[in-house]
């Protein structure tokens, strides 16, 4: 308890003391690991950001409406035949883009990275809803497994606007041939460097 003040009671103090000793949070990581049949998986969902969810969704709403309007227009037709050409050519521009904010939206809500480490590969998996692409990676081509640092600083900022596969994403990072591969997406550089440590705890990697 810390010294007596002037004209503070045994209890008051005992209020202070415990009110300047609170503590932050301890902040758990965001994988979660597990074996299977197959080996070791982590397993790492997207992460949150509700303000972007939210903005997202809005602007869904506002591209459904132009989508139909365009669609309904490009099939009535006209007389001014370049007039559709440029509002087909422009529909497939608009559906291409809604596409793509609709997969981030739902990166957003149920995006998960799996890794899975079998006895001769390394298995990268992203999916949605359980839907989702994987690559699979000769361990003994594998080099020089480290972190990001400078990208693990970027992506806890905005991880969550971060989509795996999609330009520069990934914090954890090796060398596979002339190419370098990237997962751990939006994590911070302490969870990347554990993520590291769980799979040398398995397979001891050049």
């Amino acid at each position: 308890m810390p010294p007596a003040l002037p004209g503070v009671s045994d209890a008051g103090m005992a209020a202070f003391s415990t009110s300047t000793m609170s503590f932050e949070p301890v902040r758990s990581v965001r994988f979660a690991v597990s074996d299977s049949p197959d080996g070791l998986v982590i397993s790492l969902p997207a992460k949150a950001n509700w303000f972007g969810v939210v903005i997202l969704c809005i602007w869904l709403c506002g591209w459904g409406v132009g989508e139909a309007a365009a669609i309904r227009q490009v099939f009535r037709g006209g007389p001014e035949d370049y007039v559709g050409f440029f509002l087909l050519f422009w529909l497939v521009g608009w559906t291409v883009g809604g596409c793509i904010v609709l997969y981030s939206l739902s990166w957003m809500l149920a995006g998960v990275e799996r890794l899975r480490l079998v006895s001769d590969a390394l298995v990268l998996r992203n999916e949605v809803f359980g839907l989702g692409f994987e690559k699979r990676f000769d361990l003994t081509a594998i080099r020089n497994i480290r972190v990001d640092a400078t990208e693990a600083k970027r992506g806890s900022r905005i991880g969550a606007l971060h989509i795996p596969g999609v330009g520069r994403s990934g914090a954890v990072l090796f060398d596979y041939g002339a190419k370098t591969i990237r997962f751990g997406t939006g994590v911070d550089e302490v969870e990347a460097s554990q993520m590291i440590e769980v799979l040398k705890g398995r397979f001891r990697f050049a």
